[in-house]
């Protein structure tokens, strides 16, 4: 499918046409919201230095120097201070605030995955940033940057000095799962029953009332023993 990307119309061409993941697409498969603030990642570029203070103030930890790579932070140095929570005591008088920085290390991960890159154990240290405040977060449509990240490493892939495609390959596999071998199924499925009624059952299927349906503009509302018939030749 990566092959069949065009970046010039930023859609699979395919033999029967043309198709494309759309907003519709990530606000059901991955349930983000698709309207709000928009995302920018950019914004935090300094020195090594910052970039460790600000991982310190935001995280309550400072980094070694081989665990923050460019503008990038390891993924193993987050699971390993924060992913069992063995630092959190109720106890304690900073729990509060040990308590924020475990939801944004957490949240660091989550969202990391959905805007990966070529480094496999890296996550974008502007992402962090995203998460500073963290009343602000759900404000953002994460749904949009996550679709526009997949369409610009998509692009990326076309290129003749591209190794592989790096992006977030769940999306993509989803959806043709669900828009190709699920409907395909789905169709089978509603053939067999219109088989079932018409020459088994002996139904005129036109006089049967017709209802919507994910698959056919409109499909009929087969009666209960015919769906009995199909269940049983289909998954008996």
């Amino acid at each position: 499918f990566i092959e069949r990307w065009r970046p010039e119309t930023h859609t699979f061409h395919l033999p029967f046409g043309e198709a494309t993941i759309t907003l519709e697409d990530v606000h059901h498969i991955l349930g983000l919201r698709t309207t709000g603030r928009p995302f920018n990642l950019q914004g935090f570029t300094t020195t090594p230095r910052q970039r460790k203070d600000m991982v310190r103030d935001l995280l309550g930890l400072t980094p070694e120097q081989g665990d923050v790579r460019k503008n990038c932070l390891r993924i193993g140095w987050l699971i390993s201070n924060f992913g069992n929570c063995a630092r959190l005591d109720s106890s304690a008088e900073d729990f509060d605030a040990q308590t924020i920085f475990h939801i944004r290390a957490h949240l660091l991960c989550v969202i990391g995955s959905l805007f990966p890159d070529g480094s496999g154990n890296y996550v974008n240290l502007n992402l962090l940033w995203m998460l500073r405040d963290l009343q602000s977060v759900d404000g953002y449509s994460w749904g949009s940057a996550v679709l526009a990240y997949l369409y610009r490493k998509m692009c990326d892939s076309t290129h003749k000095v591209a190794a592989g495609f790096i992006g977030y390959a769940t999306l993509v596999q989803v959806r043709i799962y669900y828009h190709f071998i699920y409907q395909v199924f789905l169709h089978i499925y509603f053939d067999v029953h219109i088989y079932v009624c018409t020459f088994i059952l002996g139904v005129d299927i036109r006089a049967v009332p017709y209802i919507s349906s994910p698959t056919h503009g409109h499909t009929p509302d087969y009666l209960p023993t015919c769906a009995k018939v199909c269940n049983m030749l289909l998954f008996s």
